[in-house]
């Protein structure tokens, strides 16, 4: 088992780019890599308003940043040329299902060309580079059955979304097994998640900040497909996961070609969590109204995580019911008081770090 301060020393002074690093993931994986003491550059595209967790941790003092857009070969050839990182997280992503209904160009062009031309840059680059592709549970062709999907079943999703991170992943797997294969260079790894909660995720159709959001504005909140079965990952033990899976690569140059992580409770369905939630703050009345969906949406998927559990020694070090918590309080502390919510996060931080010294040990 890889201790906290072993991950600590492996990525202390390393250099890490962060391809869509002011996003919602991108955010709190920088803000964990800094005080991992990694040195941490980060490519996206210009803040939007969605991306308003950058602007609470002040993500441009603990990163260097550039800014442009991944779909311009040259621009991420030239920043990988001028950060020569050793580790690469690709994240940058239009991330929202029913978006890349409205906008499939935009959706394919960014996912999956974006993705060719990070790899053409990395082909093109004679370092050693650890490269994680970070995609989600709705790569797998979903048959909606109740088993849970592993590594090597089929990758296929059907929506434009789902399609596009797919050919995401077949990019970087054609990338790995054609031009690094017999590299000990350069290594690179698909790294999958569900629905993912945690604090400062500002998107649109996302349930947990429209939950609070909902009190603290007073409106009713619309949820489609209530009956839907989610694993609701939890932002820090995902962040963890990815975190202990670049050390893998780094220690082993025979290794798996991806990762699942999923939390360990299963089948909670997006009604329930608007229970759960309530019974948290019964004190707050959440207003719901049931809606069917217009869009296709798979009613059940779940994902295998034992693979990342025996690889990886990762695990789950909070429940559901606590993750959900540790939500519903950021939100609650952001719309209440958003002086306190900078110093609250980092707070989050260094108390998941704790948990993991004791769990991982030091």
């Amino acid at each position: 088992m890889r201790s906290h301060n072993d991950l600590e020393c492996f990525f202390k002074n390393k250099k890490v780019l962060i391809t869509g690093f002011n996003g919602f993931k991108g955010s709190w994986l920088t803000l964990t890599l800094q005080k991992m003491g990694a040195h941490c550059y980060g490519l996206s595209e210009q803040p939007k308003e969605e991306f308003k967790l950058q602007e609470i941790l002040e993500i441009e003092s603990i990163c260097k940043c550039f800014y442009g857009d991944i779909r311009n070969k040259e621009f991420v050839q030239e920043i990988v040329e001028k950060v020569k990182p050793y580790i690469i997280y690709h994240l940058a992503a239009q991330p929202l299902v029913r978006e890349a209904y409205l906008n499939p160009y935009d959706t394919f062009t960014t996912n999956a060309l974006g993705t060719l031309n990070l790899y053409e840059a990395i082909k093109k680059t004679n370092r050693k580079t650890l490269v994680l592709n970070i995609t989600t549970d709705k790569v797998y062709e979903n048959k909606e059955w109740p088993y849970s999907y592993r590594e090597n079943d089929i990758i296929g999703g059907v929506d434009p979304y789902s399609a596009s991170k797919s050919t995401s992943e077949l990019i970087s797997r054609s990338y790995q097994s054609t031009y690094f294969k017999d590299s000990r260079l350069i290594k690179s790894i698909n790294l999958r998640a569900g629905n993912v909660i945690g604090g400062g995720d500002f998107a649109k159709d996302r349930i947990i900040v429209d939950l609070v959001s909902s009190i603290f504005e007073n409106k009713l909140l619309e949820i489609r497909n209530p009956a839907a079965v989610r694993p609701w990952q939890y932002i820090q033990d995902l962040i963890y996961g990815y975190l202990l899976a670049a050390s893998y690569i780094d220690e082993n140059d025979s290794y798996e070609e991806a990762f699942n992580f999923a939390p360990s409770e299963k089948k909670i369905t997006v009604k329930e969590v608007c229970d759960k939630s309530q019974a948290i703050f019964p004190k707050i009345k959440i207003n719901v109204k049931f809606q069917e969906s217009s869009i296709q949406e798979s009613q059940l998927l779940q994902l295998n995580a034992d693979l990342a559990k025996s690889t990886l020694d990762w695990m789950n070090l909070y429940s559901f019911d606590e993750n959900l918590r540790e939500t519903l309080l950021w939100y609650e502390t952001y719309f209440s008081n958003k002086d306190l919510i900078k110093k609250y996060t980092h707070d989050l931080v260094d108390k998941y770090f704790k948990k993991a010294r004791n769990q991982y040990g030091n």
